[in-house]
């Protein structure tokens, strides 16, 4: 039933069903990767996680809930980056340097390299 919401993109109702099974037959991987998927399209990415977390619990083998975990850490790390960059930017117009400096550390451990940390590095 999850799979044929999703079709329709449909993802309360898709939700619930995969809920539903997996209340059904705990031991359902298929359920916590509907579970999971559901809740990335309605942009709940914490819940999405404990749901692939919860399902590899089940199967640690399971490739498609490793691999939307991967995907969904990967996009994690650049919201919280972007954050940071945000948050460097704001306080670099109130004048706060030194919080900036450190807020951009932060951000390039997460993602050295980066183009935008390295040119705000430069400018702070």
């Amino acid at each position: 039933m999850a799979a044929c919401y999703e079709k329709i993109l449909a993802y309360d109702e898709m939700e619930d069903a995969a809920r539903s099974c997996i209340k059904a037959d705990k031991n359902f991987v298929k359920g916590y990767f509907r579970l999971a998927t559901a809740l990335k399209a309605k942009n709940d990415l914490e819940g999405c996680i404990k749901a692939l977390e919860s399902g590899l619990a089940v199967n640690s083998s399971n490739g498609d809930l490793k691999r939307m975990k991967k995907e969904l850490t990967e996009l994690q790390r650049g919201e919280t980056v972007a954050a940071y960059i945000r948050k460097c930017e704001e306080q670099t117009a109130n004048g706060d340097i030194g919080g900036a400096f450190k807020t951009l550390e932060l951000a390039s451990r997460l993602d050295a390299g980066n183009p935008d940390i390295e040119r705000m590095m430069a400018r702070v």
